[in-house]
Order: C-alpha cells, then structure tokens, then sequence
C-alpha cells in the first residue's frame, strides 16, 4: 500500500513539473518543428534526391568514356637474327582511348532534359507538399487554439 501511494505521489509531481513546464512557440517555431519532425515531408524530399541522380545519369551517357590500358612483358632473354632484334628482352605497351557516343536523334540530350526538368517538377510537388501540410497544420493550430478559447 506504501508503494503504491509512493507511486501516486512521485507521479503526481512529475506530471505538476510537466504542466508548468510548458513552453510558448510562435508560430513560425511550430511551423519549422513541424516541418523537421514529419515523416511524409523527409520523404517528399528523398524524391529529390532521387531526382538528382537521375540527373546525374542521365548527364554521364553525355561524357565521354576515357580508358587507360597497359602491358608490360619480360622475355627471358633477347634474340637477334643478323644483328637485328627479333624479340627483346622486354616490352612495353600503353595507351589511352577517349571514345564519346552519341545518336545522330541526340537522345542523349533529350533524355538529359528530361531528367532536368524532372528535378524542376520534382523540387515543385515537394515546395506544394510542405505548402499543404503548412496549411493542415495552422488548421489544426487554429482549431486547437479556438477549443482552447472555449473551455
């Protein structure tokens, strides 16, 4: 039974401290809370993340392709045929090859401003999403503040 009105004591006062404790937010502090602490909004702005790598994909078919290449052979030993080398002790062969494909349509490019205004259209729905949940939440802001008013 002690415990138990212990309990009932201890959780009394934490939750007198909870009610004092209360803070004021302005309402431009309730809008950034909101917009940091949902869920749906941190997904709306993945999308554009995802629309920017798209960009970048669709921007590297446009870059052209380099290639180093290289071989290096030992012989064990060197050969003449009438003072003149038929095989060397060793050998030595490099080079680099820059290659750039492109389609006579220029898909490439089309497919490269697609991707852009993709991302444009994507930052947009992002920009209205916040816009409308902004809206929900001074909605419930104001309905909240009114049945406040009342009781």
């Amino acid at each position: 039974m002690r415990k138990i009105f212990l309990f009932i004591t201890i959780f009394l006062l934490i939750l007198q401290s909870l009610v004092f404790a209360q803070e004021n937010y302005t309402i431009n502090d309730i809008f950034s809370l909101a917009l940091k602490r949902a869920e749906k909004v941190k997904i709306a702005e993945e999308n554009i993340t995802i629309s920017k790598e798209g960009t970048y994909k669709a921007l590297s078919a446009l870059l052209p392709t380099v290639t180093a290449f290289g071989k290096y052979t030992e012989y064990s030993k060197e050969k003449l045929f009438n003072n003149q080398i038929i095989q060397p002790d060793r050998s030595k062969i490099w080079g680099i090859t820059i290659e750039e494909k492109l389609s006579l349509g220029g898909k490439e490019f089309t497919a490269y401003a697609v991707a852009r205004d993709s991302l444009i259209k994507t930052e947009h729905d992002v920009n209205s999403f916040k816009e409308q949940y902004l809206l929900k939440v001074s909605q419930d802001l104001y309905t909240y503040l009114k049945a406040k008013k009342n009781s």
